[in-house]
Formats: C-alpha cells, sequence, structure tokens
C-alpha cells in the first residue's frame, strides 16, 4: 500500500511539456524573419549599390577608402568622385586620385563562376594619380595569397593627366585599356600603355599578371626619344613575379635624307620649296614661318635651347670693336620679332649671349 502523504508532506510539481502551439508560433517568426530578410536584403543591396546616397554611404565605411564627394551610382551608368583616397599599412602607403570618372558603366551577375558580376565601361579619366609608399623595410613586400577579384570589369579607356610618385619625374598623359579579372577572373591586364616621361614618350605597353601563385606576369614596352639623341628602346619582362627575367634593346636611330647641308639659310630655302624638312633657329626661319611659307611641326619634340658665346683672349683690356660685337649679338639674339613660341610647347627660355 503507498505511503499516505497527506499529513504534512509537501510534493513538487513537475513542469508539464510547452504545448504544440507554441513551438509552431516560434518557427512562424523565425520562418516569417528570414522571409522578410530576403524581401528586404536584396533592396538594401540594391540602394545601397543602386543609387546615388546609398552608394555615398557605403563608400565611406569601405576601411582603408575615403571619398570626396561622390556622383553617381556603383551598379549605375556613371560614377565620379571629387577625390578618392586609399591608405594601408597604417596609413604609410597612400594613393590619391583627383577628379575621377567613370562612364558608361554595364554590368552582369553571376554570369561565370567564381564571379558574382561582370562589368564593362566606356572610360576612366583622372586629372592626377599621386602614390606615396610605405617607407622600404631593405626586405620585399610578402606576396598574398591570390589577386583574384570577386566582380570583373573590362575599361575599354583609361586616361590620366599626370601620375605622380616620390623620387622619379611624373607620367604625363597616361592612356590604355585595363581588364581587372580577365579569362574568368585568371589574370589582370593593360593593354595599349602609353605615356611620355621626362625625356621618352612609352606606347605599345602590355602588362599581364596571373591572379594566383607564383602569379606570372608577362610585360613589353616600346620607348622613344623625345628630344635630344634619337633612340628606341624595346623592353620585356617575364616569369613569376619575384623572380622576373628581364630583357631589353637599345638602338639608336639614323636619320637619313637624299640632301645634307650645314648651312642654315640652304636649308631654310629647301624646306620652303617643299623638298624636306629642316631643324632651324628662329632668327633664320622666324619670317618664312609669319609669311605663311614654312610650318612648324614636331613641336613637342623641340631640342634644348642653343647658346651663343663671344671668345676673346681676356676680360682685360677688351677693345672697343670686342665689346660693340659682343653688345651686337645681345641686341640681335634677344627675343624679337622673329621669336616664335610653339603652340605645343611652353616658350623657349632666352638665348644667353656671352
Amino acid at each position: 500500500m503507498p505511503p499516505d502523504m497527506s499529513d504534512g508532506a509537501s510534493t513538487t510539481p513537475t513542469a508539464s511539456p510547452r504545448p504544440p502551439r507554441a513551438g509552431r508560433r516560434i518557427a512562424w517568426i523565425v520562418g516569417a524573419l528570414a522571409g522578410a530578410t530576403v524581401l528586404v536584403l536584396p533592396g538594401l543591396v540594391g540602394w545601397g549599390v543602386g543609387t546615388d546616397a546609398g552608394t555615398a554611404w557605403l563608400l565611406q565605411r569601405l576601411p582603408g577608402v575615403e571619398v570626396v564627394k561622390p556622383r553617381g551610382a556603383l551598379f549605375g551608368a556613371d560614377l565620379a568622385a571629387e577625390r578618392v583616397r586609399i591608405s594601408w599599412a597604417g596609413g604609410a602607403g597612400v594613393v590619391e586620385i583627383d577628379g575621377l570618372e567613370l562612364r558608361g558603366l554595364r554590368w552582369n551577375f553571376f554570369t561565370a563562376p567564381g564571379l558574382l558580376a561582370q562589368g564593362t565601361a566606356d572610360s576612366v579619366t583622372a586629372h592626377r594619380v599621386t602614390v606615396r609608399l610605405p617607407p622600404s623595410t631593405g626586405r620585399p613586400p610578402p606576396l598574398p595569397a591570390t589577386l583574384r577579384s570577386p566582380v570583373s570589369l573590362a575599361i575599354a579607356a583609361v586616361r590620366i593627366d599626370e601620375v605622380r610618385a616620390e623620387g622619379i619625374e611624373p607620367l604625363q598623359r597616361l592612356q590604355g585599356t585595363l581588364t581587372v579579372g580577365a579569362d574568368g577572373g585568371r589574370q589582370h591586364r593593360i593593354d595599349g600603355l602609353k605615356f611620355d616621361w621626362d625625356r621618352l614618350s612609352a606606347s605599345q605597353g602590355t602588362l599581364a599578371i596571373a591572379t594566383d601563385a607564383p602569379f606570372d606576369g608577362k610585360a613589353a614596352l616600346l620607348a622613344r626619344s623625345r628630344n635630344g639623341p634619337v633612340w628606341q628602346a624595346q623592353v620585356s619582362a617575364a616569369g613569376p613575379l619575384a623572380r622576373l627575367d628581364l630583357q631589353g634593346a637599345l638602338r639608336q636611330i639614323r636619320i637619313e635624307g637624299p640632301i645634307h647641308a650645314n648651312n642654315g639659310r640652304f636649308n631654310e630655302a629647301l624646306a620652303a620649296e617643299g623638298l624636306g624638312i629642316a631643324r632651324e633657329p628662329d632668327f633664320i626661319v622666324g619670317p618664312d614661318v609669319l609669311s605663311g611659307r614654312l610650318k612648324p611641326i614636331l613641336c613637342r619634340f623641340e631640342p634644348p635651347p642653343l647658346n651663343v658665346y663671344v671668345v676673346y683672349p681676356s676680360r682685360r683690356h677688351l677693345s672697343a670693336k670686342v665689346r660693340a660685337f659682343a653688345d651686337f649679338l645681345v641686341e640681335r639674339f634677344a627675343p624679337s620679332q622673329w621669336s616664335l613660341p610653339s603652340p605645343e610647347a611652353p616658350p623657349r627660355p632666352r638665348r644667353n649671349a656671352r
């Protein structure tokens, strides 16, 4: 017979199981939240990359990126910014892009394995790009695990007015085409590269680098002199990024013609008759240029200015004839009615008479 527990003894009631109705309610709430996320998230993403306000909000939150006065949308037709500043290594490395403009952007999504989107652009232009690298540690920087990008972008025309970097003369008028994530994301490419730098002009440049280790690359460039002796150089490189094999060839170009003369007046007369081109100082060709008989050409390739010297034994006891002749040369070769500033280059400095 079971003991009688009624005389002063207490019992603890056991918890009853949760009604099935509560479990269904929790499942319904979780499902509703998931459905709302599925419905709202594309709208938030679309707002972030498809509208001007969303793009501005998103760009301001990219780590290491500062964008000043953005205009347009990431996935819109055009995108521009007054300045873009990208920093790394605690701010020791910086790339600043002034006057950035992207035109004719077009995107397709999930069209290739491993790529979220594939895009094309008609052009990318910038007034100036300034590069500041971190201080050297004496050792090559470690290579990343991969250079792959989740999106690919092919830009038909890249034009940058000036590229500045510490310790070198700026690059001028850089042009080319750029493909990020070419060949299904397996490489990045630059084609048709050309620019002016110091006293040379570079053209027919190509650069391709694999996005996976060991990052095999190929590069080629043709360079020519802009002034002074006429020369041409062909440079190429190939191999893994850590062990590139660099090769080059330099040759001087001889300019040949049917007539050779060392008399400026004679050369000027031949050019005026249409028998060739001549390189002569302004005081010889000036009158014919002003009258239209001669036309300046290749103005961007002007040679350095020439000086006029007067050689005499000593400054002491200088004769009146020598002094008068030197004064005549100074007056004769000073800027005059025959000085012809180039339309494509800054005016040449004054000739010095000594």
